[in-house]
């Protein structure tokens, strides 16, 4: 058998222990096609998560500051304010125990009521204001302040929320607005500038070093957190609202 083998030659060896390996490269082949596919199925699974995560983090964000505004707008309703000086003093104490808003506007528009306006601000937000012109939300600096969407909508009983950041000495803040009192016939709209600092800080972890979250709305993009990662990469959107 072994001259046999020898007279038949070196290709005839290496073609019959290829035909006798086949199998198993076959085999090994598909293995390796079933991890890839194994490995790429969690990726997607992970980046799908830490999308949803993102997402749900920003909506119950905005939400949550939302019912805080809301709770607040509640409580005030029911008091008869003839001067912002008194008022001055409720907005500072919801303000430093929410802890998530640079400002507080109350504005006074009820027929029966005297119209007035009450401002209550943290010292930092209210040093960056000063160094850029202002507060914008005051209507004897800005007359136009009520023609804004944030008042517009609070006083026709609406709950708002701004769909862009204000950038302020390197914060992002949005806007959020509520009706006070009767939500058909409002007398009062209070506003706050929510700070977006402990969400950002958030979905800073979430981003690491390798992911990218992007916030956007109607295709543009309004704040991104996180490093650009090396293409080729997994891109999954989710919606906030």
């Amino acid at each position: 058998m072994w001259r046999w083998m020898r007279g038949i030659g070196p290709q005839m060896l290496l073609a019959m222990g290829f035909l006798s390996l086949a199998p198993l490269l076959g085999a090994g082949f598909l293995l390796l096609r079933e991890t890839e596919s194994s490995l790429q199925s969690q990726v997607d699974r992970h980046h799908a998560q830490m999308s949803q995560v993102s997402a749900s983090l920003v909506r119950d964000y905005i939400r949550d500051a939302a019912v805080n505004l809301e709770t607040f707008a509640g409580f005030v309703a029911v008091r008869d304010y003839d001067a912002p000086e008194p008022l001055v003093k409720e907005l500072d104490n919801q303000r430093t125990l929410a802890g998530i808003f640079g400002s507080l506007d109350y504005y006074q528009i009820g027929q029966t009521r005297r119209n007035f306006y009450a401002n209550s601000q943290q010292k930092q937000f209210n040093d960056v204001q000063q160094m850029s012109g202002g507060n914008s939300l005051d209507p004897k600096i800005n007359p136009q302040v009520f023609q804004n969407p944030f008042f517009l909508e609070a006083k026709g009983g609406k709950t708002f929320a701004a769909q862009a950041f204000i950038d302020l000495g390197g914060t992002s803040y949005l806007i959020l607005s509520v009706p006070v009192g009767d939500k058909i016939k409002p007398h009062a709209v209070l506003v706050a500038h929510l700070d977006f600092s402990p969400a950002v800080r958030m979905l800073q972890h979430i981003a690491g070093p390798t992911r990218l979250v992007e916030l956007r709305s109607g295709g543009k993009v309004l704040q991104t957190w996180g490093a650009t990662p090396a293409e080729p990469y997994i891109e999954t959107v989710r919606p906030v609202g």
